[in-house]
């Protein structure tokens, strides 16, 4: 028995879609997971008994954050986004800049 993975053996894990995320989500929330921030978690936990910390870094595609921050948002869950400041896939600063409307989704 080989332990290797190929292309046609994939795991759950080896994919990820937007439908796979907002299920996800909402099986976290009919658990009852809060979706605290980063900076909510800064003074430590608090009286959470259960959340989870979402915290995604934009290295490559600010279209795909902006289309998980607007899945969030309908959700009513928060995370927090992290946009790398040198890409060579994308410019933060030059407008329009999908990067920009992400903290607009989550308000």
């Amino acid at each position: 028995m080989s332990m290797k993975n190929t292309a046609s053996e994939r795991t759950p894990s080896d994919t990820f879609s937007l439908e796979l995320y907002e299920e996800t989500l909402k099986k976290a929330k009919d658990l009852g997971y809060e979706f605290p921030t980063v900076s909510e978690l800064k003074e430590g936990f608090g009286n959470r008994r259960r959340f989870l910390l979402l915290r995604h870094d934009i290295d490559s595609s600010p279209h795909y954050a902006l289309q998980m921050a607007k899945l969030e948002h309908r959700l009513g869950v928060r995370s927090s986004y992290f946009v790398l400041m040198h890409s060579l896939h994308y410019n933060p600063a030059a407008p329009p800049q999908d990067c920009s409307e992400i903290g607009r989704a989550h308000v």
